[in-house]
């Protein structure tokens, strides 16, 4: 199950593409800066430009099969895990949700299942350590590391712009491994404009994840 997305922006990476609510910001006086960001934040519930929003059928149907999914894990907390993954800032998103979400699980007295991986470690949640980032490999061993001994893992990896090759190694190995795991992508480019290049000392782009996903039970949410 994945979501395609008309391409509103030119040919340019949504994620670096401008937004024309926001072309005069460095004008306008801190009450105006605010407003501004306030309707840039309503547009991803809303949509931009050409693209689907979080409030849009597609949307809600990609999230309704996550959560099915997810659902699954809570009625088996032991033996399952919902792993959220990402590099710097989307690194600290899956650590935030993964600590708020086990608090309310420990509040139900439901042992805690979700688990963060931030490329680097803990370290990377108060600096980025590019080089783990950029390394498939750190990611397919993070991964495994967190997941070993579980019979059934929902594995979401959070990318913004559908390019981090820690990630991208991840997203490999759960889909070669489909028995235990299932994917999810979020993101906010659509994923026809996941990375093209290379990544070092490995025959794959994140592109190519397009390619294999068609064909395998794998939700992308991308909000662009």
């Amino acid at each position: 199950l994945w979501m395609d997305r008309c391409d509103m922006s030119g040919g340019v990476a949504v994620t670096e593409a401008p937004n024309e609510l926001t072309g005069d910001i460095d004008v306008c006086n801190p009450i105006g800066i605010v407003r501004l960001l306030r309707q840039t934040d309503a547009q991803i519930f809303t949509g931009w430009r050409g693209h689907e929003g979080l409030f849009d059928a597609g949307t809600v149907q990609s999230m309704q099969w996550v959560v099915e999914r997810v659902c699954g894990v809570l009625s088996d907390p032991v033996r399952s895990a919902v792993v959220m993954s990402g590099c710097g800032t989307s690194g600290r998103i899956a650590f935030l949700m993964a600590r708020s979400f086990n608090a309310r699980l420990s509040a139900k007295g439901i042992p805690p299942c979700y688990h963060y991986i931030i490329a680097g470690g803990d370290q990377a949640l108060l600096k980025s350590v590019e080089a783990t980032e950029d390394s498939w490999k750190a990611g397919v061993e993070a991964l495994e590391q967190v997941a070993r001994g579980r019979e059934r893992v929902v594995f979401i990896g959070i990318t913004c712009g559908l390019s981090a090759p820690f990630v991208a190694g991840q997203l490999a190995h759960c889909l070669d491994n489909k028995a235990v795991f299932t994917p999810v992508l979020l993101g906010f480019n659509p994923i026809h404009q996941a990375r093209h290049t290379p990544i070092r000392d490995w025959n794959k782009t994140f592109h190519d994840g397009e390619q294999k996903h068609s064909n395998c039970e794998l939700a992308v949410l991308d909000e662009g």
